[in-house]
Parts: structure tokens; sequence; C-alpha cells
């Protein structure tokens, strides 16, 4: 009777991608990175929230919108240090709970959080991009994101990615209790070969709407960057045209790389899979521990640190222009060598001189614009008229300019 027993010479859970019998991370590379992105996300974003918070912005609508950026992303760092916490944990003795931990309430708090923080995400650089397309390329445009109209987009993108994240939870029948138990890492991104119960869901998800996000963002970096330069082509002043020209173009080209980097290969790996071609193991692996989580921990850097003003905001907090490390060495070598009075008001005059106004990074002079931009029409021009006497009537009755203001100090 006990011979015609089968001999079982091991016994253990399948590994899947990521995991292997004795570890959650079987790559102790991977397992660098995913500590690494998890601190980069945590610290970065949560710098970007205190940051977006403390300043008081003059858009307030893009500051808004980067804010709600940063705590998105920040669900993300939560996400990576919950996964690795959990790798250390089961260090050598993943294979005694896997099953446990793919079961357990925390694995479905991950892929909650996983679900949520990439389509908020992936929802608020649509927004980002749709306001700088409008406030760009369709600068007279009556069609733009108030405050008001900001927040409900915000409150709605957060609402429909929780419930997109927990329907998996409560609709047993179809998902079976094992969308997030897929995997060790608890994620719900489907690019393999496998077409476990609720795969369809995710491939509307990760594949299907954030390949249409992907586009429209690229798209759009791409028309504004061709719009600018089209401006610019008609100014007289070449080099600051090809300054202002250069810098946009760096800055639009990083933003659209970053997304290049993170969503190209994922669209590319989902359409192989669903046509058939066997995805090899390691590549889903890289693509859940370090391509998906990428974009949270540079996005944060990207819109905050390449910002127009952020150098001189750094500085100000700190008494300092942009110009006053300069300043600083010249007072130190004025300090050894003492000037007579005359040449301190010379040093006076000139510097009094110098503070004319000049039109802020990025912007041209108004005649500038009329001059360049076409198509203007006279309700365009009325327009332009009718802010130019409001705020001339607001520095005047608050005394902050008196007597007549030159038509190129307008920008």
């Amino acid at each position: 009777m006990a011979s015609s027993l089968p001999s079982l010479q091991s016994c253990h859970p399948a590994e899947d991608e990521i995991s292997s019998c004795e570890d959650l991370m079987s790559s102790p590379v991977q397992r660098s990175f995913l500590w690494v992105l998890g601190i980069i996300g945590l610290m970065g974003n949560l710098f970007v929230i205190i940051w977006r918070l403390k300043t008081q912005d003059s858009s307030r609508i893009s500051s808004t919108l980067i804010l709600n950026l940063g705590c998105a992303d920040f669900l993300m760092g939560i996400y990576l240090i919950i996964i690795a916490s959990v790798d250390v944990y089961y260090r050598s003795i993943y294979i005694e709970n896997s099953y446990k931990w793919k079961r357990s309430t925390l694995c479905k708090i991950c892929g909650f959080l996983s679900t949520v923080s990439t389509e908020v995400s992936v929802c608020t650089l649509a927004f980002i991009t749709l306001d700088r397309l409008i406030c760009l390329c369709f600068p007279l445009s009556q069609k733009r994101f108030s405050l008001q109209f900001t927040y409900r987009l915000i409150a709605a993108s957060w609402i429909i990615a929780a419930i997109m994240a927990i329907i998996p939870l409560v609709v047993e029948p179809y998902f079976q209790g094992r969308f997030y138990a897929r995997s060790g890492v608890c994620l719900a991104l489907h690019i393999t070969n496998h077409r476990p119960a609720g795969w369809e869901y995710s491939v509307g998800i990760f594949f299907c709407m954030n390949t249409m996000a992907f586009i429209f963002i690229v798209s759009a970096y791409f028309y504004m960057y061709i719009t600018i330069r089209k401006s610019y082509q008609n100014m007289s002043r070449l080099v600051s045209r090809q300054t202002t020209e250069n810098t946009i173009g760096r800055q639009m080209a990083l933003i659209a790389l970053t997304n290049s980097m993170c969503w190209f290969p994922i669209i590319l790996m989902g359409l192989l899979a669903m046509s058939g071609i066997r995805i090899p193991g390691e590549a889903y692996s890289w693509i859940a521990i370090f391509v998906l989580p990428l974009n949270s921990a540079t996005n944060p850097l990207i819109y905050t640190i390449s910002s127009l003003h952020i150098q001189q905001r750094l500085l100000s907090r700190f008494g300092l222009t942009s110009e006053d490390g300069k300043g600083a060495y010249d007072s130190k070598k004025a300090s050894l060598n003492p000037i007579s009075d005359k040449t301190k008001r010379v040093m006076l005059r000139d510097q009094l001189d110098s503070r004319a106004f000049k039109p802020p990074h990025g912007y041209i002079s108004l005649l500038q614009y009329l001059r360049t931009v076409p198509g203007l029409r006279p309700r365009h021009l009325l327009k332009i008229s009718v802010s130019i006497c409001k705020m001339l009537t607001e520095l005047h009755t608050n005394r902050y300019a008196l007597g007549g203001i030159d038509v190129n100090a307008v920008f």
C-alpha cells in the first residue's frame, strides 16, 4: 500500500518572474533598485509637497497640479518601501510564506496603492500638459483652467482611480481574489503571456488608458515646441531666440523622454504579449521594479527643479539674487580696497540704471508679440488693452509706479 504512493522530492510554490523559493526579490540588483527608488520617491515627493505648500506661487493652478502629482507619486514611494521591507522580513524563508503573503491584506493594500498612484499620476501629467498647451499655444483663449475646475479634476481623478483599484477587491467571481496576487510584488500590471483571472481588466487600465495618455503627452509637448520655435523665428534678436528656444526645448525633451522611458517599454511588451509572443520573465521583473516606478521618482524633480523660477526662489530664501554671487565677490574685494565717495555714487547710479524693466525668462515684449503672432483679431487687441488698463490702474492706485511707463516695459 505504501509503495503505491508517489514520491515527493520537492514541494514548494512555483517560482514567478520576480520571486524565487528563498526570497521575494530574487535579484540583488533589483532589490537595491527597489530601495533606491523607494527612498527617492518618498524623500523627493515629500520635498515637493512641503515646498509647494510653503511657497506662494504666482500660478496657483500649475502649483496645485504639481502638488497633486507629488502626492500621487508619494504613494508609489510608500508601496516600494513596503515591498522592500517585506522582502527583508521574508529573506530566505519566502518558500514558507508565499501563499500567505500574496493573500494577505497588506499585499492587497500594496496593489491598491500602486494602482491609485499610477493612474492619478498619469491623469495629473495629462492635466499639466493640457494646461501648458493652452497657455503656450493659445494664450488668448478664454477656455483656461480655473482653480475650481482644477480642484474638480483632481478630485475626480482620485475618485476614479480609487474605484478602479478597489473593484478587483470586491468583485470576487470575476477576479477570484487573485488580481493583486499574481506576483510577489502585488502588482496588477499584465504584460506576460499568461491569462489569469482579470487580465482583461488590467490590460484596459494599464495598457489602453495609459497608452492614450502617453500619446497625448508626447504629441502635445512636440506641438508646443514646434509652435514656440515658429514664433521665435520672427524675432529680430537671434541670440535671445536661440537661448530661449534651447532652454524650452531641453525642458520639454526631458519631460517627454522620461515619460517615454516609462511607458514605451510597457506598451511595447503589452502588444507583444497580447499577440502571443513570449516575454522573458526578467523583462517583466525589470519593468515592475525599475521602469514603472521610475516616473514616480523623477516626475517631481523634473516639474519642480526645471521650473524657470526655482533658482531665483532658492537664492531668495537666503536673501540673494541670481547675480549676488558676483556681488558677494565684489563686496569682499571692495572691503579690501576702499573706494572714494565719488566712485560709490557712480557705482550706485550704474546699479539703479541697470534695474530697468527686462522681460522675464521665456517672455517677450508686447511690441514683439504683436509683430510676430499671426492671426490677431480686434477682440484679442481689446482684451490686451483692457488688461493693460487694469494693470496700470492697480500700479498707480497702490503707488507702485508714479508717472509714465515705457511701452517697452510691457511684457
